[in-house]
């Protein structure tokens, strides 16, 4: 991402990366549906019938021995346009225009 914000030609472009890890199964699976995820890709023939059967087996061993963990990192990506400088009046202006 912090490549296409370059090309969108702006400047003092970072990327920050934010971890998430979680070890409760039940905040993941009611926000994501994390064990109907091989399900729901069986039934558009993504997965085969035993890989799901695998997948929803495994799962709920994890979860039956409380050894779930489910992480994911995101990456905030940030750049200002080229001339703008914070508390810039003229570029608060420019920007309202």
């Amino acid at each position: 991402m912090a490549g296409r914000f370059v090309e969108a030609g702006l400047e003092r472009v970072s990327v920050e990366t934010r971890p998430l890890i979680v070890r409760d199964p039940v905040s993941v699976d009611n926000v994501m549906g994390l064990r109907s995820w091989a399900r729901a890709a069986s039934v558009q023939d993504f997965m085969a019938d035993d890989g799901m059967k695998r997948w929803e087996t495994l799962y709920d061993e994890v979860v039956a021995q409380r050894t779930f963990r489910w992480s994911v990192t995101c990456f905030i990506t940030s750049g200002r346009k080229p001339g703008v400088r914070r508390g810039d009046a003229a570029g608060r202006a420019r920007r309202r225009s």
